[in-house]
C-alpha cells in the first residue's frame, strides 16, 4: 500500500501534453523518400543517391490552467525548445543502409510551481523524454517494390520533484477516510526521483508500393520499446523532521508501438498526401514500478543515533510494499492528416496540410501532472533545392487544441477511485497554445543507385 500510494503520484508526468512525434520536420513523413522517410518506415532507407538530413525544431508552448478546487491560483506556465533530429540513407546496390535520431517524447514543466503553490502536489518540476535511434536495412527486389526492417533503441530519462502530502498517506495505509490529518503542515514534506535512466529495443518493418503512373503506398510497423529506467526515490515525510527515507525504484516504461499507411497520389504537376497512423498509448496506461532497497537516515546525529538503537535504518518492513501498479490511464488514438504538395517552379515545391490527434488521456485521469490535448495540425512548408545535392526547408506548424473542461476526476487525496491517484482532484479549466518552426537541410553525395 505504501509503494502504490507513492508511486502512482511519483511517476506523474510535469504539464506540457505528450505532443505529437515530429522527427525531421514537416517535410518528412511515411511516405517521404530517402533520409526524411527512415524515422516512419526502413522502407525509405533506399534512396537515388546517399542522403543526409538534419533538422531543427524550434516549439513555442503555453500551458494555462485553473484548478477547480485553487480557483484563486490560476496557473500560466509557458516556455520554448529546441529538438535536433538527424538521418542518413545510402543505397548500395538492390540495398540500403539508414539512421535516424530523434527525440520521440520530450515533455517537461514550465516555471518550476513554489512552495506554496496549489499544483506543488502534482510537480514541483519534473520531465520525461525518449530519445529514439533507429537502423534501417532496404531490400529492392523489383523497380517498384521496397521492404526494409531495422531496430529501434530508445534511450529514456525521467525526472520528478514533487511536494508530498504525508497527511493522505497516513489516511490510506492505517483506513481512517474522512479522520486522515489533510492539511496539517508538520505532515507535509517532498518526493524526488532523480536521474532515472534506461534503455530499451523494439524493431520496425516497413514495405512500400512505388508504380510509375499511379499511386504509392507505404506500410510500415514499430514495436513497442520496453525500457527498465531505474533510479534513486528520495522521500522526506516531513519538511519540519530531519529524516528521509532512500529507496531504489526500477520502473518498466511500454513506450507506445506504432503503425503508418500513407498514400501519394497525382494530380497533375502536384500531389497529395493522405497518412493514417495508430499510436498504441494504452501500452503506458498501466504499468509496474518496483521500489526497494529501503533505508531510513537522518542528518541530525541524535536522530541518527535514535534509529540506529532500534535497528530501523535499513527499513525491513517496508521491503514487501515494493510493487506498485503505476495508472495513467492512456488509451490508444488514431491520427489522420494529408497535405498538397505543389512544385512552383525546378527549384522550390510549397505544401500545405492539416492533421488531427486525439487526445490519449481521458479526462477521468487527467491532472496537471497527467495532461494532454485533442489537437489539429495547420502546416506549411517550402523545400528549396538550388543545387542537386542541396535542399533547405522551412516548416510552420500552428496546433488548434480546444479548450479541456474537466469536471471529475478518479484523483483525491481520501479515497482515490480505481486507477486514480492519491493527489488532489484533477478537476478544472485548462487550454494550450503550441506552435512550431521546423528548418531542415538535405546534403546528397555519390553516383545514382545502378548508376
Amino acid at each position: 500500500m505504501l509503494a502504490l500510494a507513492l508511486s502512482a503520484a511519483a511517476w506523474a508526468y510535469t504539464p506540457a501534453g505528450f505532443g505529437v512525434p515530429e522527427p525531421l520536420g514537416g517535410m518528412a513523413g511515411p511516405s517521404a523518400p530517402g533520409a526524411l522517410g527512415v524515422a516512419y518506415t526502413p522502407a525509405a532507407a533506399h534512396p537515388m543517391r546517399a542522403e543526409w538530413a538534419l533538422d531543427l525544431g524550434f516549439a513555442y508552448s503555453d500551458l494555462n490552467y485553473t484548478l477547480a478546487w485553487a480557483p484563486d491560483e490560476p496557473v500560466a506556465s509557458a516556455g520554448a525548445a529546441v529538438a535536433p533530429s538527424l538521418a542518413a540513407a545510402i543505397p548500395i546496390g538492390d540495398f540500403g543502409v539508414g539512421f535516424a535520431f530523434f527525440p520521440l517524447i520530450a515533455r517537461g514543466g514550465g516555471e518550476p510551481a513554489p512552495a506554496d503553490a496549489a499544483r506543488r502536489f502534482y510537480s514541483f518540476e519534473g520531465s520525461i523524454q525518449l530519445l529514439e535511434i533507429d537502423g534501417a536495412v532496404a531490400w529492392q527486389p523489383g523497380p517498384r517494390w521496397t521492404i526494409g526492417a531495422g531496430p529501434r533503441v530508445g534511450l529514456a530519462s525521467v525526472n520528478s520533484h514533487k511536494a508530498l502530502e504525508t497527511g493522505a498517506m497516513l489516511g490510506q495505509i492505517l483506513g481512517l477516510g474522512e479522520e486522515a490529518p489533510i492539511g496539517q503542515p508538520f505532515l507535509e514534506g517532498t518526493q524526488s526521483l532523480t536521474e532515472h535512466t534506461g534503455v530499451g529495443v523494439g524493431w520496425i518493418v516497413g514495405v512500400r508500393f512505388d508504380p510509375e503512373n499511379g499511386p504509392s503506398v507505404d506500410l510500415s510497423v514499430r514495436s513497442r520499446i520496453n525500457a527498465e529506467v531505474t533510479g534513486p526515490l528520495v522521500l522526506v515525510l516531513s519538511n519540519d523532521l530531519p529524516l528521509t527515507i532512500d529507496a531504489d525504484v526500477t520502473t518498466d516504461f511500454p513506450f507506445p508501438a506504432a503503425a503508418f499507411l500513407s498514400t501519394e497520389m497525382p494530380l497533375g504537376r502536384a500531389s497529395v498526401l493522405v497518412e493514417v497512423s495508430w499510436i498504441g498509448w494504452s501500452s503506458m496506461g498501466a504499468y509496474q514500478s518496483n521500489v526497494q532497497n529501503f533505508s531510513i537516515t537522518s542528518e541530525d546525529a541524535t536522530m541518527q543515533g535514535i534509529l540506529e538503537s532500534y535497528g530501523v535504518t535499513e527499513a525491513e518492513f517496508l521491503e514487501e510494499a515494493g510493487a506498485a501498479t503505476v495508472t495513467t490511464g492512456m488509451r490508444d488514438v488514431i491520427n489522420t492528416g494529408g497535405a498538397i504538395v505543389v512544385p512552383a517552379s525546378d527549384t522550390l515545391e510549397w505544401r500545405v496540410g492539416v492533421w488531427n490527434y486525439p487526445a490519449a488521456v481521458p479526462d477521468a485521469y487527467a491532472h496537471p501532472s497527467n495532461l494532454d490535448f485533442h489537437s489539429v495540425d495547420v502546416r506549411a512548408a517550402a523545400a528549396w533545392t538550388p543545387r542537386p545535392r542541396w535542399t533547405f526547408g522551412v516548416t510552420g506548424d500552428v496546433f488548434v487544441t480546444p479548450t479541456r473542461d474537466i469536471e471529475e476526476t478518479l484523483h483525491d487525496w481520501i479515497s482515490p477511485g480505481t486507477g486514480g491517484s492519491l493527489v488532489p482532484s484533477g478537476a478544472g479549466t485548462y487550454s494550450l497554445s503550441l506552435y512550431r518552426l521546423g528548418l531542415t537541410v538535405i546534403f546528397r553525395h555519390g553516383r545514382e543507385a545502378g548508376g
